[in-house]
């Protein structure tokens, strides 16, 4: 299976994309065709990224980015057809390749669909502490090297106003 990790998806790519999100929403009510807005205004914003397969384009993220610090997954989808056979793990490791290789140091999301929670957790995102601050459902990944070594032990990353104040290691 050929895959492609695509940063500049094309107007013909989106919309074969959006075509398959509609599909799915007429069909299951299902999906993120309700936020078709929100996923147009990132393409246009360049805040999207597809996957592909056999130029196929089958899954894309949306994300917002905090001052080259912290990006924010605002919606990963995969092509119904697609899913539950691994493709979601490549997509994944593809994704946080990329945003290494720009030098951001966390990656952050909500949980949405609640269901979605066992994948983020299999791919190594970690619960935000109890907070007035986060949701429930948000977690991070840090991303970032230090002394050779990711971080990757519980850490609590406070911000104001999307800057990083504070690490603090949880005990």
């Amino acid at each position: 299976m050929n895959y492609y990790f695509n940063s500049k998806t094309s107007i013909e790519k989106f919309n074969s994309i959006k075509e398959w999100l509609k599909d799915e929403y007429l069909k299951s009510k299902e999906g993120f065709y309700c936020n078709i807005d929100t996923i147009e205004k990132a393409f246009y914003n360049k805040e999207f990224l597809s996957f592909e397969i056999n130029n196929e384009s089958i899954g894309f993220v949306v994300y917002s980015n905090f001052e080259n610090f912290c990006i924010q997954i605002d919606i990963v989808e995969i092509h119904p057809q697609y899913r539950n056979k691994g493709i979601g793990n490549i997509f994944y490791n593809e994704i946080e390749n990329y945003f290494k290789k720009k030098k951001f140091k966390v990656i952050e999301l909500y949980c949405s669909p609640k269901e979605s929670e066992i994948f983020w957790l299999k791919m190594n995102f970690i619960k935000y502490p109890k907070s007035k601050y986060k949701h429930e459902l948000t977690y991070y990944k840090p991303i970032i090297k230090t002394q050779n070594q990711f971080i990757n032990n519980p850490l609590c990353i406070l911000y104001w106003r999307n800057k990083v104040v504070h690490l603090i290691e949880n005990q």
